[in-house]
């Protein structure tokens, strides 16, 4: 189980005309035919970073903040300091918040409880230093998702409630979905997208991003492991390397099986990808993208994948991707 629990200093909340979403949107099927890796609101290049931050593209205005301190601390200065429920006409600030499993949960200062769904329409307040001045972001959650272990969340942003029409999510391609999954406790280095514990804090994970996209994909921490997870952030970037290096371009399809029977080879004649870990490429094969034959690592080398392996030949590996030639093929 992945928990996220803090005690937040509340401040009053202005509600300026404010016109709040009630409806959902229908969960999505799992895609377990054609897997794209994810978009990206930055320009990207093949073989250099797009970052920071490079896992993401979750953001309050032009600003990326993809995670937020739940007990008021300022950390790059970004302060949340309110989260209200909002039900009709009554605002209620909550007294403690928290992430469990992807799902937020909490309790105003009567200790009455809220979970799930009824954060949809909730407020949070949002202050970002500039140094000189500091500026007030109310975001909203317009859109609750129920989805299993991939239940999902629409933020929009705005200056005041009225104008918080923009979400903070870029569009996911696949999906069509502005939505992210919460994840407790995680921080993401921006360069490498290596993945640390941050107690007391909550990872916005857009689905448009890898760490977002990774769980969509079925590859939740709270299910299968934080390894798990992490190596599926690496195989949607083609970070063969680990180091935050991608190969590849948004769209290239890709097939995936692995240890946990989540996603399975429609193609399985395919050639292989690569086998991973949560460093990245165990073994390669075949690289997604026709323009690198091959991949040379600055800090190890990766050994090759005999045509005949399985993920049962390299122990270490969790996830196995192939190409998908026959679909699409990779002629850029």
């Amino acid at each position: 189980m992945s928990i996220a629990s803090i005690r937040l200093r509340t401040l009053p909340v202005v509600l300026l005309g404010a016109t709040l979403g009630s409806g959902c949107i229908a969960p999505e099927a799992h895609d377990s035919i054609a897997l794209t890796e994810a978009a990206s609101d930055q320009t990207r290049c093949i073989g250099c970073g797009w970052g920071p931050p490079i896992t993401n593209t979750h953001k309050f205005g032009d600003l990326a903040v993809p995670s937020l301190r739940l007990d008021g601390a300022t950390v790059d200065g970004v302060t949340l300091t309110d989260v209200s429920i909002v039900e009709g006409s009554t605002v209620t600030p909550l007294d403690v918040i928290e992430v469990i499993d992807g799902e937020l949960h909490g309790a105003d200062i009567s200790g009455k409880a809220y979970a799930g769904a009824q954060f949809q329409g909730s407020v949070w307040t949002v202050e970002i230093d500039h140094g000189p001045t500091a500026e007030v972001l109310v975001t909203t959650i317009s859109t609750y998702i129920q989805d299993g272990d991939r239940s999902r969340y629409v933020f929009d942003h705005g200056p005041t409630l009225s104008e918080a029409k923009e979400s903070n999510c870029a569009e996911d391609p696949a999906t069509g979905e502005r939505s992210a999954i919460l994840f407790a406790d995680l921080a993401v280095d921006a360069t490498t997208g290596t993945m640390t514990s941050d107690p007391g804090s909550v990872y916005i994970g857009c689905l448009s991003g890898a760490v977002g996209k990774a769980a969509y994909w079925g590859y939740v921490p709270w299910a299968h492991g934080t390894d798990m997870h992490q190596a599926a952030t690496r195989v949607v970037r083609a970070d063969y390397c680990g180091d935050g290096t991608p190969y590849t371009l948004t769209g290239i399809p890709l097939q995936l099986s692995d240890e946990a029977n989540i996603q399975k080879f429609t193609e399985p004649g395919e050639l292989t990808e690569a086998m991973w870990d949560h460093d990245g490429a165990v073994c390669m094969g075949t690289p997604r993208h026709n323009a690198y034959p091959f991949i040379i690592c600055p800090s190890r080398i990766i050994p090759a994948c005999k045509p005949s392996d399985t993920l049962a030949d390299w122990t270490a590996a969790t996830l196995w991707s192939k190409r998908w030639d026959l679909i699409t093929p990779a002629t850029l």
